[in-house]
């Protein structure tokens, strides 16, 4: 649709102008859009306005409308859909008609980022776009697009954080006419940081690493022993980050660097150390002998860091028994005991750190001496008991003691105070125990004797107690016995059986 000049003409243009208006007056510009679905709200319909200052009319679910082709100020059609729920479309445009230079229509609107700025306006007509940056009188940068539209969007980068800045926009449209701005100003926002790197110790391999942003950014965190020769890229953008870092080498420190960039190119970085743990060792295995009834050795070892105390061990080609202490230290001692004499065991050690690492140690053997020493006897202690059984008129003792190793023990007694000859013993025990009782029942009522206890243990060792002396008790006579010495001493040929 023709639009009217801008120039003064002569009487002959003047009617042709008359004409020209008149057609204007009473033709119109049909806008069509294709439909809109919302499959959340659905589609209420449509609201439209003539230029940008134009009264927003509904134009309900018609996808036609037609407009008269001039008016005063710019000729933009605008479009927007509106749901059942109330919201809107950002608005569409169509220009229809177009007059003398371009201008802004609306806008500029500045977003401001760490290191950039975007700049959004709409001008009358269709131009390029450029944005022209200084920080004070100092020229920074000019950046836009090329390309012609109605509405613009162009980002500046490469600005510094927390700086003002002043900028105008600058444009030609179709014809080569060139226009700008005014001057607008602006400020950078805060300069972006990493806040609060920290590092965890999982274990001597394994470290957990967090942080955060005070922007939206995307992160690679950078780590060595001495460099940073290994990377890791954490994927999404986002404020907070983790990220386990595995495969370390205990014992060892770290250097540890992250680098951030936002979405505006804005790169930004910090960096901190930390040092894993040493893995646990075992050194220093050894086996002592300790003098005691059985063959017995103390097993030692130490460990770089605390951990718990086991040991496997056992006769060579035989299971093997286990003995744990949960507490964890550097130095560690467990008593074997029981052993058996002269006999090869086989044993390993095992410790577990604070982070669940496990030490083994390399499988060592000893060999326990031979048994030369005799079981001490201890504990001795002499019950008499006064008994009359039958026609028996007889007293008898208990004796019970202790050995400090497995024995064999008989009692030998004989009747007086003293003397080197024991005529009689109990019977030999059946198996090598420590705690013994021995009885010795025919003993002469009111009578002293003396008596001595003997072992040996499972290698033959000998030991004899000191001796002993009992007195067995009086016994209260069966009435047989009393008939047959009143007999006796009546008759004196019947004799006491």
């Amino acid at each position: 649709m023709p639009c009217i000049p801008d120039h003064r003409f002569g009487p002959a243009a003047i009617i042709f102008l008359f004409i020209v208006i008149i057609i204007l007056l009473i033709s119109t510009d049909t806008f069509t859009w294709p439909a809109v679905t919302d499959p959340v709200s659905g589609t209420a319909g449509y609201q439209y306005k003539n230029g940008s200052t134009g009264v927003v009319t509904d134009a309900g679910n018609v996808l036609t409308i037609d407009l008269a082709p001039y008016q005063e100020g710019d000729n933009v059609m605008y479009i927007r859909t509106k749901d059942n729920a109330g919201n809107t479309s950002v608005w569409q445009t169509a220009i229809y008609c177009s007059v003398g230079q371009a201008y802004i229509i609306d806008g500029p609107s500045v977003t401001a980022g760490p290191s950039s700025i975007t700049v959004s306006w709409v001008s009358s007509k269709q131009t390029t776009g450029y944005v022209q940056v200084y920080e004070g009188n100092t020229y920074v940068s000019e950046q836009g697009h090329t390309s012609y539209s109605m509405s613009h969007a162009v980002t500046v980068v490469g600005l510094k954080s927390e700086r003002a800045y002043r900028y105008k926009l600058l444009w030609a449209d179709t014809s080569g006419n060139l226009g700008e701005s005014s001057w607008y100003q602006t400020t950078t926002a805060q300069k972006p940081q990493i806040i609060n790197l920290k590092s965890e110790i999982i274990s001597p391999s394994q470290v957990l690493i967090t942080w955060s942003s005070n922007y939206a950014a995307t992160s690679v965190a950078e780590y060595g022993i001495g460099n940073y020769n290994t990377s890791v890229a954490i994927p999404g953008e986002a404020t907070t980050f983790s990220q386990y870092l595995s495969g370390l080498a205990g014992c060892s420190d770290y250097r540890l660097r992250v680098t951030a960039t936002t979405s505006d190119g804005s790169e930004f970085s910090a960096g901190i150390t930390f040092s894993t743990p040493p893995l646990p060792i075992i050194s220093s295995l050894r086996f002592e002998p300790v003098v005691s009834a059985q063959p017995a050795v103390n097993a030692t070892w130490t460990t770089n860091v605390e951990t718990t105390s086991t040991i496997y061990y056992g006769v060579k080609g035989e299971p093997k028994k286990e003995i744990s202490q949960s507490e964890k230290v550097k130095d560690h001692r467990i008593k074997l005991e029981n052993l058996s004499d002269s006999t090869t065991y086989e044993a390993y050690v095992t410790g577990i750190d604070s982070f669940g690492n496990v030490a083994k140690s390399d499988v060592n053997s000893f060999t326990t001496s031979i048994d030369t020493r005799p079981p001490t006897i201890s504990n001795i202690i002499i019950e008499t008991s006064n008994v009359g059984l039958n026609k028996e008129d007889k007293a008898q003792a208990a004796i019970s003691y202790s050995t400090d190793e497995p024995a064999k023990c008989t009692v030998n007694y004989a009747k007086g105070i003293s003397g080197d000859s024991y005529d009689n013993k109990t019977s030999d025990e059946e198996a090598l125990i420590t705690s013994h009782v021995n009885v010795i029942s025919d003993l002469i009522p009111k009578s002293p004797y003396h008596l001595k206890i003997i072992c040996f243990d499972k290698s033959n060792n000998k030991a004899e107690s000191p001796s002993q002396v009992i007195t067995s008790g009086e016994v209260q006579e069966s009435i047989f016995n009393i008939i047959l010495k009143t007999l006796n001493s009546l008759f004196g040929w019947l004799k006491m059986f």
